[in-house]
């Protein structure tokens, strides 16, 4: 398992459990009152205390926990109990990915935290069906344990997390793209892409009139297994490379997908220029094109090829977090198909003369 694939497992893990909000809150408040349920309980069963002040004490406690009943009562179980087996679920997901990237060893990693929140879920249904004290107690222990866990778990995952996504130092009018392709490449097949982002944005920083001394592409991260790219670069360049990928990869694969087959993507100016919208991005970036109408259309042509190098054989790829693919069923044609057929290599009644 990759870095960015570890890394989008524990996003998955941090949203399922932020998105638990009915449940966060129940247990919240239960944990709240933990403290005052527990020493109380502690001093009277230890008997450090007066039978007076044991009276005393168990009279508040009663009343609090008669307090506590209403309140848990009065909250939508149907809202709590639905947003914790989601929850679950989705951690459950996660833990079997985990479990296998991590070779299947036992215990699961998140075997602890499922279990405390299934503990919780038990409880919770426990009181439901019967409304007395002692569920409500097994309730706030259980709430107890599950809010511990879930802020420990919380604080790990987002430091590891932070670890993983590799942030670039800050650096004014730069910007980074990071790119995942799951298929494990070739020496030359690395090689290759690297080429292609280095020719793209040297072109686009000639379009732009950005110095690539002042503003250099630098790699911020490369992981085989699979394939996660992570570059850093003027900030423009790097905004419309992303767009550039983004259309190509929307293009390529809807084509092939509707059609059966790699559509290549002809050697025309217009065709390309529809797709990529060359001019209209360049004018976004306050570049005047009235006066690089030829050079737009000489760098249509070299881009298009390089995004075809970049792109070639991979049946998917995942820009910034979002994933584009021909769908599962269509992989193996796509790449062996890819290998003859590519983005700006159309027919040749399409080249441009």
């Amino acid at each position: 398992m990759l870095s960015l694939e570890l890394s989008q497992v524990l996003q998955t893990i941090l949203k399922a459990t932020e998105e638990a909000k009915a449940p966060h809150d129940l247990a919240s408040y239960l944990d709240e009152h933990y403290p005052t349920i527990s020493n109380p309980a502690i001093a009277i069963l230890s008997r450090e205390v007066s039978q007076k002040s044991i009276e005393d004490r168990y009279n508040k406690l009663d009343a609090l926990i008669d307090e506590m009943m209403r309140k848990v009562l009065t909250e939508k179980p149907a809202q709590v109990l639905v947003s914790l087996d989601r929850w679950m679920r989705h951690l459950g997901l996660a833990n079997d990915s985990l479990h296998t990237a991590f070779n299947e060893t036992e215990p699961k990693p998140l075997d602890s935290i499922i279990a405390r929140v299934k503990h919780f879920h038990d409880m919770y249904e426990n009181l439901l069906q019967s409304h007395t004290k002692r569920n409500l107690l097994y309730l706030v222990f259980s709430a107890h344990e599950l809010v511990s866990t879930t802020q420990t778990a919380q604080v790990l995952l987002t430091s590891i997390n932070d670890v993983l996504q590799v942030m670039p130092p800050f650096k004014e009018g730069f910007r980074d793209i990071s790119l995942f392709f799951p298929t494990t490449p070739s020496v030359d097949n690395l090689i290759q892409k690297l080429s292609a982002l280095e020719a793209l944005y040297e072109e686009l920083c000639r379009l732009l009139d950005v110095s690539t001394n002042e503003y250099p592409l630098e790699i911020i991260k490369v992981e085989a297994g699979s394939l996660w790219l992570k570059i850093f670069g003027e900030s423009r360049v790097i905004s419309l490379i992303t767009k550039f990928v983004e259309s190509t990869a929307s293009y390529l694969y809807r084509n092939f997908t509707s059609e059966g087959k790699l559509t290549a993507i002809p050697q025309k100016v217009d065709v390309i220029n529809s797709m990529l919208k060359l001019s209209d991005n360049l004018e976004q970036s306050g570049i005047d094109t009235s006066v690089l109408n030829e050079n737009i259309q000489q760098s249509s042509i070299i881009v298009a090829q390089q995004l075809n190098q970049l792109l070639a054989g991979e049946p998917a790829v995942n820009v910034n977090g979002e994933s584009y693919s021909v769908g599962d069923e269509w992989d193996k044609r796509f790449i062996k198909e890819s290998r003859t057929r590519f983005i700006g290599s159309g027919s040749d009644s399409d080249n441009v003369t």
